[in-house]
């Protein structure tokens, strides 16, 4: 029988929500209640991991050392860069980061095996070679193709494998 889990929040922008519904004779349901001040879990994740904001942060500095005409602060280029990101933590080689923040807030029991943080393994060792697409500088990793490429290519033209 499949089990469903159910998490309602006493936030009140969640109050009174029904969008979710589910026959109890289906499956088995599990309810966790959070409080107010419970961390949603892509924040989890993230904090304890270096994730999203190590990124972001990572992306910064390599915009100052490298002196790039970049504002991630308008709009067309947060969007960008927001699409990208997610398109980033889409790849299988972080599904251990993300089921480790369904772990962290409590709505799974079963720890995820040890795993690279997005930031470590984006930016870390073999980030810094020659673009896979136009031979200058890279700073990036692809977590899919786990080719290097240059800030132009995979946060501006937003590279896709």
């Amino acid at each position: 029988m499949p089990s469903l889990m159910c998490a309602s929040a006493s936030h009140s922008s969640l109050a009174g929500h029904t969008g979710l519904v589910c026959d109890a004779a289906a499956c088995d349901t599990i309810t966790r209640n959070t409080a107010p001040f419970d961390e949603p879990v892509s924040r989890l994740a993230s904090r304890h991991c270096g994730g999203m904001r190590g990124i972001q942060k990572r992306l910064k500095s390599i915009l100052l050392a490298k002196k790039i005409d970049y504002r991630v602060s308008q709009r067309d280029n947060l969007l960008k860069f927001v699409s990208q990101l997610h398109w980033c933590m889409g790849a299988d080689r972080f599904k251990g980061f993300v089921s480790y923040g369904f772990y962290k807030g409590g709505f799974t029991t079963t720890k995820p095996a040890p795993f690279e943080s997005p930031k470590d393994y984006m930016f870390g060792s073999g980030s810094m070679a020659a673009c896979d697409n136009c031979s200058s500088l890279s700073c990036t990793k692809c977590p899919r193709c786990e080719k290097p490429h240059c800030f132009d290519c995979f946060w501006i033209k937003l590279h896709r494998c």
